[in-house]
């Protein structure tokens, strides 16, 4: 009960806040354009902090190759590996402190390795998320990139 009465004494407050500066503008309509400059100036601010550069220092991105051998090894003789597994493997070997498994799935993400929502490996409960091997083969278009014989297709 006392939780609600919170809400709703919240809500009469704004109520009577938005009321009384209604009131205010009407009486004097050149507040406007103070409320317009403040409005102006607090999203100006917001916007910068939000762009600020972080304090710490952004780690190098890794080479995709040398992130799927990692997740190649991880697999072994599976078909697919969950994400909580990788993760396991990687901070095994001192990599990813603090992470999460959606820290792991965005930066996978962000290299363009596919990862999928239900992954059935040998010897789990239940599917959850993770990264197949056949999602691993690099895509044609890389392997035509990395060909340096000329085409012989006329």
């Amino acid at each position: 009960m006392k939780a609600a009465l919170g809400c709703w004494a919240r809500l009469v407050l704004l109520a009577l806040g938005g009321y009384l500066l209604w009131r205010l503008v009407r009486a004097f309509p050149n507040l406007l354009w103070l409320l317009s400059a403040g409005w102006l100036v607090a999203s100006w601010r917001a916007g910068r902090e939000a762009c600020a550069p972080a304090v710490e220092e952004v780690p190098a991105c890794p080479d995709v190759d040398a992130v799927r051998a990692l997740l190649l090894e991880a697999m072994g003789e599976a078909d697919a590996v969950h994400l909580r597994t990788v993760l396991a493997h990687l901070q095994e070997r001192g990599h990813g402190e603090g992470w999460t498994v959606g820290d792991l799935r965005a930066r996978l993400e962000a290299l363009h390795i596919p990862v999928q929502l239900k992954v059935k490996v040998p010897g789990s409960k239940s599917p959850t998320r993770g990264v197949r091997r056949v999602d691993l083969a690099p895509s044609p278009a890389v392997a035509e990139e990395a060909s340096t014989a000329p085409s012989t297709a006329a």
